[in-house]
């Protein structure tokens, strides 16, 4: 009698696991044969007040421009039974060194994720809004900005956007 539930349990758990991997693959990258169906929002402010904004632990391993105004950030993170939220912010100051260069801030909200297993994920911003907020603030109609990217331990991290 025992071996009639047994068959049954053995395959809902198997199916559970292929449904929880499911959701943890990040979209695919911008430009190839899928399109990712939203990217998260960029936030361009006048003034960022870091202790106004959730930062969880965090550890951005790679950043890269794999499309002119899309950026792509590799980040790690404990976790694993709760979805992870990150934001992207920016300031509007725009310095006057060649190039000009900006400070961002990814902020990561883990919504008290109690598990500890090591994540790592793709997120995948358009960069347009700060381009956007570059030409309305500088009169300019294209630019190139370096943008600086510290993470949860403030260690930094550059990279060139040309629009």
């Amino acid at each position: 009698m025992k071996l009639y539930y047994f068959g049954p349990m053995a395959l809902m758990l198997i199916l559970a696991l292929a449904c929880q991997s499911e959701l943890k693959t990040p979209p695919p990258a911008p430009g190839g044969e899928e399109e990712p169906l939203s990217l998260p929002k960029v936030t361009v402010m006048n003034r960022i007040v870091p202790e106004d904004i959730r930062q969880d632990p965090f550890t951005l391993t790679k950043v890269e421009m794999p499309d002119q105004h899309i950026l792509a950030l590799e980040v790690s993170y404990s976790g694993g039974c709760q979805k992870h939220r990150f934001d992207l912010y920016f300031t509007t100051f725009f310095d006057t060194s060649t190039p000009e260069h900006v400070a961002a801030l990814l902020a990561h909200n883990d919504h008290n994720d109690p598990c500890d297993s090591w994540q790592q994920q793709t997120l995948y911003f358009d960069l347009s809004p700060l381009a956007e907020a570059y030409r309305s603030h500088t009169g300019k109609t294209s630019g190139r900005l370096v943008i600086a990217f510290p993470d949860a331990k403030y260690e930094e991290q550059e990279i060139i956007y040309q629009f």
